[in-house]
């Protein structure tokens, strides 16, 4: 959900480790807010161990940002490994923060995950429609869970 427990974790080690002015804690975001921050991001990363299909994932695509998350749920529907960014297995940290820095150090690399994240989405989810529905789908799902 973007903030709680975790993200008290989360903070508390990147303070440990004296990583503060790497990171900003966004929390909860919506609207607006939300499509300036992919507007402006270069990566989508969902190191997550359980999820279906996030439509997170769906929206940064559309945005043309390159995604690394975890083989879990469908994300594989979504993430082409080596095409369109990278999928890992849960836990692994170290290929994790491997997988981001080849992204951001091979300008090549981000280019073509970037061009294949949109065209994925306009072939697949063009329908505009189609993509808000999905979205309220997940919504009320979450609602009744």
């Amino acid at each position: 959900s973007g903030t709680g427990s975790s993200e008290y974790k989360c903070k508390n080690k990147v303070s440990e480790y004296k990583l503060d002015s790497f990171f900003d804690f966004k929390g909860w975001i919506t609207g607006k807010e939300k499509y300036n921050l992919l507007k402006e991001s270069q990566i989508f990363v969902l190191p997550s161990y359980n999820e279906g299909l996030p439509v997170a994932i769906l929206e940064a695509m559309s945005y043309g940002l390159p995604i690394i998350s975890t083989n879990v749920g469908s994300i594989e529907d979504a993430v082409k490994d080596n095409f369109n960014g990278f999928l890992i297995n849960p836990g692994d940290i170290n290929l994790l923060a491997h997988r981001i820095t080849e992204c951001i150090l091979n300008k090549n690399m981000w280019e073509e995950f970037s061009q294949n994240s949109r065209k994925f989405i306009e072939n697949i989810y063009d329908d505009k429609l189609y993509f808000n529905n999905i979205e309220n789908l997940y919504l009320e799902l979450n609602n009744r869970g």
